[in-house]
């Protein structure tokens, strides 16, 4: 809730240099963020926040390129091998 109020989504007050939420703040919190059941009939508008929310991101899907990874010979193992083929 901190981080909404730092953001100015959401209304408080800072006294003393802390974040407060009234009684009010938290009905007014309420009434932003209530969802209600779309009507069949129309289509229905959502409320303006007359500014106090940012416009909200849209999730973007990229194309994603898989790598397969080959684990490494331990070291041990690489040692071994130029020991044998040096000697």
């Amino acid at each position: 809730m901190k981080e909404q109020a730092r953001r100015g989504r959401i209304p408080f007050t800072k006294p003393g240099g802390s974040y407060r939420f009234t009684a009010e703040h938290f009905a007014e919190i309420t009434r932003i963020f209530e969802s209600r059941p779309a009507e069949s009939s129309a289509a229905v508008m959502p409320v303006s926040r007359a500014g106090s929310e940012a416009p909200r991101r849209r999730a973007v899907t990229t194309a994603v390129t898989v790598t397969s990874l080959k684990a490494r010979t331990p070291r041990r193992a690489r040692q071994g091998q130029s020991k044998s083929t040096a000697a």
